[in-house]
């Protein structure tokens, strides 16, 4: 199993990362930072787009290459599939929230707000939300 650290060191650079928390307010769903690299691809041409860092049941946010436009719609394929986690591939539309180069790396993180999630999506988004439940900030 690729773990994140040797995810980023052997595909982006070598450089630390480190995440700052930016609560928004009291209302927002707490975020589970990922120890595991899932991959996320655009969904109609199946481009490798990045990977997922965190996750909540109402978003998520992915580190890429390039920079996403804010309010930029897409549609998204997690690659989780996972027998042992009963876990298949994610599905979903999301609107970008925002898009930052804040990182040590080179490498843009953008946030997402999932759209229009059917409740099979919700089902199982929230499957990975609770294998990652301890890993909350």
């Amino acid at each position: 199993m690729r773990t994140y650290q040797d995810e980023r060191k052997s595909i982006f650079s070598e450089n630390s990362t480190s995440y700052q928390n930016n609560s928004l307010g009291s209302t927002r769903q707490p975020r589970h930072l990922i120890s595991r690299i899932f991959d996320v691809h655009y969904h109609q041409t199946g481009n490798y787009f990045g990977y997922l860092s965190n996750l909540s049941t109402e978003g998520a946010a992915v580190v890429s290459v390039s920079p996403m436009k804010k309010q930029n719609k897409v549609y998204l394929r997690v690659d989780c599939e996972d027998e042992d986690l009963e876990l298949t591939d994610i599905y979903f539309e999301a609107i970008c929230q925002w898009s930052k180069d804040n990182r040590n790396d080179g490498l843009y993180e953008s946030g997402f707000r999932f759209q229009n999630i059917n409740y099979a999506t919700t089902m199982e988004i929230r499957k990975l939300v609770k294998y990652f439940s301890s890993e909350t900030y």
